[in-house]
């Protein structure tokens, strides 16, 4: 659906993107029971895929899925809504504090980073 906060990050013996992101099937909303934390890196010798997916909840998005950014129901039926809705989504995901993220973004990275692959 979206993607946002996109970082690249070393680790140990490899590198990586870290970045926030939600998967659908149809019209839907950006909404704290369906973000996720996604890492996606390589080691630098190519022989070791790491991928993480783990959930995060900022406060100013929607509990769930059926539950309508600010009572309007029409971003579920009007396509143009809807992409008008996540144009708006990922650049307000982009620039909030890595603190307004529960787990801390930052704490996140830092486990990311830590990856060593023997």
């Amino acid at each position: 659906m979206m993607h946002a906060g996109v970082e690249y990050l070393d680790f140990q013996n490899g590198a990586g993107i870290r970045y926030l992101t939600q998967y659908a099937q149809a019209l839907s909303v950006v909404n704290n029971e369906e973000i996720c934390y996604t890492f996606q890196g390589l080691t630098q010798d190519g022989e070791y895929y790491i991928a993480a997916r783990l959930p995060v909840y900022h406060p100013d998005l929607v509990a769930g899925a059926n539950d309508a950014p600010d009572g309007d129901t029409s971003v579920w039926e009007d396509v143009d809504k809807n992409v008008q809705y996540m144009q708006k989504m990922a650049p307000m995901l982009d620039t909030a504090a890595p603190s307004s993220f529960t787990p801390d973004l930052t704490t996140l990275d830092a486990m990311m980073r830590s990856i060593s692959i023997q």
